[in-house]
């Protein structure tokens, strides 16, 4: 799922299993409703997943999970304009709006005026890219990785700093425990990125590139979002631990849940609202829960 930068609209990646089509839907947060469909591809491989869109709302990327495609939508049209030929693990925008850099095994960087790749950055030590979120600033990105010349190569991940002005990886900073790449969401000041790692977050200041400190709770959890004012995380926590399938509210400041715990069956995803007033929650339709998209009302009222 993503909102859109103006949080009037939320997009959600879908496959329609009787027709072997991948959708996009379009859901309007002012009424909850879904107000458009956009045909993405059609076939049994086709998979759209990840979603990226540039800061004036007016562009939509979709990755295809499963095949080397990714489909550039235009959202006031709501029609794919162009398709390209790119494998994409994660993608992300520029906060100038101006490129796109994906994540394929390396990271190719996209003109999103002419959407063509005008560079490849590589990764020397890095077998699969995995994740990608750029500052503030927009003068560096950081791409969770798992490194392939290190003696722990097979356990260990790793963040590499991108310059994004000389388009190269600068440094790397090394977070400690779990074995795979792991999730990232930076805050809105570009001080502390938030890498989500199972049943740990680690907390990185990006002036040290040092781990400063570890939120630790006792269940999985799939990728936080933190609200727009910093002060809290939302995650998905899957079974285990003392709780089973919910969403909770995460203090930053004390690392303790807090608020309420929305119990669902099997919650995969959550998102939040730019605007901070909602929070957007996916749960999977195929283990035995109704399945769809929750909204919870998380401003002040």
């Amino acid at each position: 799922m993503l909102v859109s930068p103006d949080s009037k609209f939320v997009y959600v990646t879908n496959f329609v299993t009787t027709s072997n089509t991948g959708i996009v839907q379009v859901i309007d947060t002012g009424t909850n409703t879904i107000t458009a469909t956009i045909t993405v591809g059609t076939g049994a491989l086709v998979a759209p997943s990840g979603l990226a869109i540039t800061p004036d709302g007016q562009t939509l990327y979709v990755a295809d999970e499963f095949g080397s495609q990714l489909w550039v939508i235009d959202t006031a049209t709501q029609e794919v304009t162009t398709t390209l030929n790119v494998f994409a693990q994660a993608l992300a925008v520029s906060p100038d709006g101006t490129q796109l850099y994906v994540c394929n095994g390396e990271v190719s960087v996209i003109d999103t005026a002419t959407n063509q790749i005008t560079n490849t950055i590589g990764f020397a030590k890095t077998r699969i890219p995995w994740d990608v979120v750029f500052a503030p600033n927009g003068k560096e990105a950081y791409v969770s990785a798992k490194p392939n010349g290190y003696k722990y190569a097979k356990s260990h991940a790793y963040i590499a700093v991108i310059d994004t002005t000389t388009e190269s990886v600068v440094s790397s900073i090394l977070p400690t425990g779990h074995s795979y790449p792991g999730t990232e969401v930076i805050d809105a000041n570009g001080r502390q990125l938030f890498y989500s790692q199972e049943k740990l977050i680690q907390i990185i200041s990006t002036s040290s590139e040092n781990v400063v400190r570890t939120i630790r709770q006792n269940f999985s959890h799939g990728p936080a979002v933190i609200t727009p004012d910093g002060k809290f995380l939302y995650m998905v926590s899957a079974i285990g631990g003392d709780t089973v399938n919910e969403v909770v509210m995460v203090d930053i400041a004390s690392g303790k849940v807090v608020g309420k715990r929305i119990g669902l069956t099997f919650p995969t995803e959550v998102t939040i609202a730019p605007n901070g007033k909602f929070a957007y929650i996916f749960a999977n339709v195929s283990n035995g829960g109704p399945g769809g998209m929750y909204v919870v009302d998380i401003g002040p009222s």
